[in-house]
């Protein structure tokens, strides 16, 4: 278990390296202390979801989701991508020009960006916890269960929550009206697509246990949607 998550370790060192730090520091900004926060915010998010996979199962093979990702399509894949070209565009608008200053103060955006950071690493620890060895890519195990505890009571997808409001800090913390409203918009279509077929699966799967579930919560925001 140590090594696969040494292995997974290395991953997000690289994955950080690449989206995060090797922009901020051709932009000369890779000191500020809003960046070296953003590298421990990412850095403890990430940490949490994989060590959490690892110590309560094995993920699946990506063989064994190809129909899955049939069913999500292009745009998935597409927006994916553009999740690793947001990061780069919120550190040169930070660099350059901070473009949400002119809508909302500095001290303000910095402090909700920091709680935002917060509740998301505790959302992902809580999330993954909850469901233990079914937190996986979408796949239905065969001893699949449906998980109501903990925050799932309330909504059905804290782990999207989890990455809208990591992805949000991340854009109030650089300043950038540019990298949030991208942000959103690929988590619309990403996590969208995700949902969309996530639920299809659980309601084949668990038919009236499932659509009783769903009126009874909310899909991201507690009471609200």
């Amino acid at each position: 278990m140590l090594a696969r998550f040494l292995k997974q370790l290395r991953q997000i060192a690289l994955l950080i390296i690449i989206a995060l730090g090797l922009p901020a520091y051709f932009l000369n900004v890779w000191k500020s202390w809003q960046l070296i926060a953003l590298y421990v915010g990412y850095a403890a998010f990430l940490l949490g979801a994989v060590w959490n996979a690892i110590a309560t199962g094995q993920v699946s093979q990506k063989t064994e989701t190809k129909a899955v990702q049939k069913e999500l399509g292009v745009s998935t894949s597409l927006a994916t991508a553009g999740l690793w070209i947001a990061h780069p565009i919120a550190i040169y608008d930070f660099a350059n020009q901070r473009s949400l200053s002119h809508l909302l103060p500095e001290s303000v955006s910095d402090s909700i960006a920091v709680a935002l950071l917060l509740i998301a690493i505790v959302l992902i620890h809580h999330s993954t916890r909850a469901l233990g060895k079914f937190f996986d890519r979408i796949v239905l195990k065969d001893d699949h269960e449906l998980i109501t505890k903990g925050i799932y009571g309330a909504i059905r997808h804290p782990i999207y929550l989890s990455y809208i409001l990591l992805f949000s800090g991340f854009a109030l913390l650089t300043q950038s009206l540019y990298g949030l409203l991208l942000f959103w918009g690929l988590c619309g279509v990403v996590f969208g697509n995700h949902i969309r077929v996530e639920e299809a699966m659980m309601e084949q799967r668990f038919g009236s246990a499932f659509r009783e579930y769903r009126t009874r919560t909310k899909k991201l925001i507690p009471s609200i949607y």
